[in-house]
């Protein structure tokens, strides 16, 4: 699957450790540098500003009873970067309560290596889409 964003630097936040690694693996088969994983808040926010990944994945539940939404808020107040949502918590309460991360997507679990692959470069595409007009 080459795309223009297959060398994209992406971190994975997910607490489902078997998950994360296909991630990772899929990821990486396709071209993608996976600079790590976290399973938690306060690791997520941590390796997001010493990596500077182009992507985040993050899950909405994650370990140590921490928030991927408040994770994902912290790193676009922090950092600017973006967050692609990928999780089975994806009602319209949660959706209005992330915009504040203004994230590139949503996943829905479980998903298909296709459809992970299909929304990572969607969501690459966004953040490219949105740089560009943010320098016009």
């Amino acid at each position: 699957m080459p795309t223009a964003y297959a060398k994209a630097r992406i971190l994975v936040v997910e607490d489902d450790s078997l998950l994360a690694m296909m991630v990772v693996e899929t990821l990486t088969e396709n071209g993608y540098q996976v600079v790590g994983t976290a399973s938690n808040h306060q690791d997520a926010v941590a390796l997001t500003v010493s990596e500077r990944p182009d992507l985040v994945i993050m899950d909405v539940r994650l370990a140590k009873g921490t928030d991927g939404v408040s994770a994902a808020t912290d790193i676009f107040l922090t950092t600017g970067i973006a967050v692609l949502f990928a999780s089975s918590h994806f009602d319209s309460a949660t959706v209005e309560r992330a915009q504040s991360a203004q994230p590139v997507g949503w996943l829905p679990k479980p998903y298909t290596v296709e459809q992970l692959l299909e929304a990572v470069a969607k969501a690459l595409h966004e953040k490219a889409t949105r740089g560009e007009q943010t320098q016009q």
